[in-house]
């Protein structure tokens, strides 16, 4: 439970463009993950409960070699980087996290009393959709996702908001314009051209 942030940044180092394979396996997300974990924490066991610093997020996504950028905690900015095609790693408290497809609850068998790391990938509506590593059915088997949670209760508790920028994609300059949803630098289309 407590290495979250580490399985969230496994997660965004196997990402492969639309259409394509993972180029990692969930077992190897997991292997990555938990030795990540013990790199930076000590040890792997259940009773290390040390979970992830923010600047320990940044320094593993350099280690990965995932550029990012930090964003402004609000969901006009999150959808924005989500419609261009960035996920967003987020860090919220574990009693904003709603699992729509659960009748809108905390998906979590435990008191939900912390703070949670989680992967943003798309849009659902208003809602978004997440690659959340703790959404799970006791004792341990995991949800398939992506998972449809409820973007109000979420942006309430928001700790930390990343966009990752994919290895396909060009670096944004800076942070995304919400009124056009898009980032500085990426306003053509890969593939696309400008005519003038």
């Amino acid at each position: 439970a407590y290495a979250c942030g580490f399985f969230a940044v496994m997660m965004c180092s196997s990402i492969a463009p639309p259409g394509e394979t993972p180029t990692k396996s969930p077992a190897q997300i997991s292997t990555d993950a938990l030795a990540a974990y013990e790199r930076y924490n000590g040890d792997a066991s259940a009773n290390n409960s040390a979970g992830m610093s923010l600047p320990q997020l940044y320094s593993l996504l350099h280690e990965t070699g995932l550029h990012y950028q930090g964003t402004v905690l609000d969901m006009a900015h999150i959808r924005a980087w989500l419609r261009s095609g960035f996920p967003v790693i987020v860090a919220v408290s574990e009693i904003s996290v709603h699992d729509l497809d659960l009748g809108d609850r905390v998906p979590y068998p435990w008191n939900p009393v912390g703070n949670h790391v989680i992967v943003l990938t798309g849009l659902d509506g208003e809602n978004v959709l997440a690659r959340d590593s703790a959404n799970i059915v006791a004792p341990n088997s995991l949800r398939p996702g992506p998972r449809r949670y409820d973007a109000q209760q979420l942006v309430a508790g928001l700790v930390s908001a990343t966009a990752i920028v994919p290895p396909w994609r060009k670096r944004p300059d800076g942070d995304i314009d919400p009124t056009k949803g898009i980032a500085m630098t990426d306003t053509i289309p890969s593939g696309w051209s400008d005519d003038g």
